[in-house]
């Protein structure tokens, strides 16, 4: 034959015409071929056994086994193969499971035959053995019946203003298999709360609801459970599907397949979300889905290779009129956690992040009960809701509203507020010209006059205390500003303490010598 195969459909052509006695130059015409090659079929197809009027009439299969046969340098398979093939079913399942290779595999074969094929007709063998026998069935999805959700492998990231690493975030990808319509929202973490959400926003964003929803054994949806064929449902997800409605269901374990158009959907978000975005800086997860989801809205509007179609189309004219409308309110998840007893500091830690939110003091050693989802905290104590707060993600933070605080407390973090240098020394006043004076040296004493403000609380707590008074305080301040230049707090306390005021003193008389040469107290203070 020729070195370029000629179909069939045309060599029996050319032996219509030549067996009705045309000629080379009748067959170069009808057939397109050069007069060579006409030359050549024809001298090919005299040596076959049988005339050109009934090779002319038989099947193409049957003409191709007269004019093809089979070359007789094909090896035909010697023992070696019949060996092989008995076992090589076990071998190639035995290299799909983990850890296992062709060349271990290889390996216990030749223990077992030595006379037996090398590593590179042996790996041939099994290669083609797991390429024929890979079957693959093509599911069948009727429009508006199901959706798919699966959190995607890999993760983006939030790159915080001066902050060198990146935090990573959860991915969750949803589509209708039937029309490939897609949505992906980006998650703080897979918590419960976190994920349910994404789904509810995934149903929001098709508009309505399918029948049924679909996803792998994943730990929100599937609680563990020895006996395979029992497999019971979380009760999030149940009380997710009553709302919404719609029917769970579950992929096989380490079956991708089951779910193969949400895993498309991932691998295709990859190559069109992800390629555009990762470059990009996000200070919040707002920030990210809401770019997130104009890359979606792109992706559902692209048309698809074949038909033209894009797959919102086919979702709004094939799926929609199908499904059913959404209810009135989204599904929230919601935590709920017992506590024993309320702490003195009227305080309770919620969530994975320990976010401490304050309840009325009233209820101190009280139980309680918080309840939150990702907006609000309430905490109910004797089935009475007494707190609500706004959901906070700071870990370790604190919420406190001041109602909550008891009438000292609050006045406390007023005073820390309204308080300064000239309150102080006002204050001081009230009690005497010499409580005043040492105020204010007090005061500046320090770098900062705010780190004085502790020790100035001290001293007005000493004009209010019965044990002292404001009397005693004023005449030990006058005690020490008369015998020197400063009266210290250690010296103020010292002197309440032994009630020196009423006793009699010698003045004491300063053993600084007075010249210009000698530095005070003055020369040692830090100017601001």
């Amino acid at each position: 034959m020729a070195n370029k195969e000629i179909a069939m459909s045309k060599l029996k052509k050319l032996m219509r015409i030549l067996s009705e006695g045309g000629s080379l130059n009748d067959v170069v015409k009808a057939c397109k071929m050069s007069k060579r090659d006409a030359s050549y079929y024809k001298k090919y197809l005299q040596t076959m056994p049988l005339p050109l009027s009934e090779m002319y009439k038989m099947d193409e299969f049957s003409l191709g086994k007269l004019i093809r046969p089979e070359s007789p340098n094909v090896p035909k398979p010697d023992g070696r193969k019949e060996v092989l093939d008995k076992e090589i079913k076990e071998y190639a399942l035995d290299c799909l499971r983990p850890h296992k290779t062709l060349y271990y595999e290889w390996e216990k074969y030749y223990k077992l035959h030595p006379d037996g094929y090398q590593y590179t007709q042996f790996k041939k063998y099994v290669n083609e053995y797991i390429k024929n026998h890979d079957y693959k069935y093509r599911n069948h999805y009727n429009p508006g019946e199901m959706a798919m959700f699966d959190p995607a492998g890999d993760k983006l990231y939030l790159k915080p203003r001066f902050e060198l690493d990146g935090i990573p975030v959860t991915v969750l990808c949803a589509v209708m298999p039937y029309s490939n319509f897609g949505y992906m929202i980006a998650l703080r973490n897979e918590r419960m709360e976190n994920l349910f959400m994404g789904m509810s926003n995934a149903l929001e964003y098709f508009g309505c609801l399918p029948h049924i929803v679909k996803s792998d054994n994943m730990v929100q949806w599937v609680k563990h459970t020895k006996k395979k064929y029992d497999l019971q449902f979380t009760d999030a997800l149940e009380q997710w599907c009553v709302h919404y409605d719609v029917q769970p269901y579950v992929a096989r374990v380490r079956r991708p397949r089951d779910k193969g158009p949400v895993e498309g959907i991932v691998n295709k978000f990859y190559l069109y979300i992800y390629a555009r975005i990762e470059d990009k800086t996000f200070e919040t997860i707002d920030e990210m889905n809401t770019c997130i989801w104009e890359l979606v809205d792109e992706f559902n509007d692209r048309p698809k290779q074949r038909g033209g179609l894009t797959p919102r189309e086919v979702f709004e004219t094939e799926e929609k009129p199908l499904m059913r409308p959404l209810p009135d309110q989204m599904f929230v998840y919601r935590h709920r956690k017992e506590y024993k007893r309320i702490s003195s500091s009227y305080l309770l830690s919620v969530g994975e992040e320990q976010h401490y939110y304050s309840v009325p003091y009233q209820y101190v050693g009280k139980k309680a009960v918080a309840i939150w989802d990702n907006e609000t905290v309430e905490i109910y104590v004797d089935n009475e809701r007494v707190a609500v707060h706004k959901r906070d993600f700071r870990p370790y933070g604190t919420t406190i509203d001041p109602s909550h605080m008891p009438p000292k407390h609050r006045a406390w973090e007023q005073g820390n507020g309204e308080w300064n240098a000239a309150s102080f020394v006002s204050a001081a006043r009230r009690i005497g010209p010499y409580t005043a004076r040492a105020m204010q040296d007090l005061l500046t004493s320090a770098e900062w006059e705010q780190q004085q403000y502790r020790q100035g609380y001290i001293l007005l707590g000493w004009a209010r205390n019965k044990k002292y008074g404001p009397e005693a305080v004023e005449s030990a301040c006058r005690l020490l500003l008369t015998n020197g230049p400063v009266a210290p707090m250690l010296a103020i306390e010292n002197a309440l303490k032994h009630n020196m005021a009423s006793k009699p003193v010698a003045k004491v008389v300063s053993m600084t010598p007075k010249n210009e040469y000698v530095r005070g107290r003055e020369a040692f203070k830090i100017t601001k």
